[in-house]
């Protein structure tokens, strides 16, 4: 639970547990005219569970500095892709005993989570973007109805579960390349074989460039050329018959 005291300045108390304050810590916010200190000496944690949430709060999606966010216990059934983005830094993440069916494929852009907790949710499938989220060393999926990725998977544990799903975005990416027109597959490997020119056919490029200069002369010579014919046929029109 999270309160904040108007007086003087802001301040943030974090309130741990069912309603039992734990601990206390106070984060003071700087004025907006002011610069953020570059390393903070507190840790960034908020605690929020049992606390009848349907959604992540919007000043939970604020603190950019978060590193520990626990939402365990609510009923929180969605979990937004900007969540992601807004907290680089997150590197605890607790989602159990809520209601989320789903995780956002955003979730493969973070950089920093270590700790994923989803332990009874109705969660079916994990995205596969999960994998790419390296950094990942824990993963809890107990009492989850996972379909995907499979129980043989699920097993082996968090770096099989990861490798696994990296495998498969891979295969997904390749037949979504083959399912495109046949126009624009001949467009890519057409892109595919210039580029490969362009770097293995660097011997020919003065060649090449010597043509194009040689044919912008040509180009110049020619409209001086055609100028020139009806500047003079012009001055023709305007001499007597007998100079003509």
């Amino acid at each position: 639970m999270t309160s904040f005291d108007k007086a003087g300045e802001t301040q943030q108390r974090f309130v741990f547990g069912d309603n039992r304050e734990v601990n206390l810590q106070r984060k003071h916010i700087p004025p907006e005219d002011t610069e953020p200190q570059e390393e903070p000496t507190f840790t960034e944690m908020v605690c929020l569970r049992r606390s009848n949430l349907t959604c992540v709060p919007d000043s939970v999606l604020k603190s950019s500095l978060l590193t520990y966010l626990c939402l365990e216990g609510n009923q929180i059934s969605s979990i937004p892709g900007s969540m992601f983005c807004s907290l680089p830094q997150l590197q605890w993440l607790d989602l159990r005993k809520n209601l989320i069916t789903s995780l956002p494929a955003d979730i493969g852009s973070h950089r920093s989570l270590r700790h994923l907790l989803l332990e009874a949710n109705p969660i079916s499938e994990l995205p596969a973007e999960l994998g790419n989220v390296i950094t990942l060393r824990g993963l809890s999926l107990r009492d989850c109805p996972i379909h995907f990725p499979p129980k043989e998977v699920l097993h082996q544990g968090c770096r099989s579960i990861l490798q696994h799903l990296r495998t498969v975005l891979a295969q997904r990416e390749v037949t979504e390349r083959k399912s495109l027109p046949a126009e624009e597959q001949l467009q890519l490997s057409e892109l595919t074989e210039s580029s490969v020119e362009e770097q293995d056919g660097s011997a020919d490029e003065d060649g090449l460039q010597k043509f194009r200069e040689l044919k912008d002369e040509l180009i110049l010579l020619e409209k001086a050329e055609m100028a020139s014919m009806g500047h003079s046929d012009q001055k023709s029109r305007l001499l007597p018959v007998d100079k003509r």
